[in-house]
C-alpha cells in the first residue's frame, strides 16, 4: 500500500470506516494524496476546508 509499513493501518481502517478524509502531517501519506476515497491533507488543508475564511 504505502512505501511505510505502519502506514498501512492508517489506510486500512479509513477504508472500512469510509473516511472521507485522512488528515496527518506524514509525508508519505501526504505523498499519496488520495487512498480509497480518502483525500490525504496535511492539518493546514484540512482547516482550510473545512472552516470558512474569516472576514478581518
Amino acid at each position: 500500500m504505502d512505501e511505510d509499513p505502519d502506514d498501512d493501518r492508517i489506510l486500512e481502517c479509513a477504508v472500512a470506516a469510509e473516511s472521507e478524509f485522512i488528515v496527518s502531517e506524514d509525508k508519505d501519506l501526504l505523498r499519496l494524496g488520495k487512498f480509497g476515497g480518502a483525500r490525504i491533507v496535511s492539518v493546514r488543508d484540512f482547516i482550510n476546508l473545512a472552516l470558512p475564511p474569516r472576514k478581518i
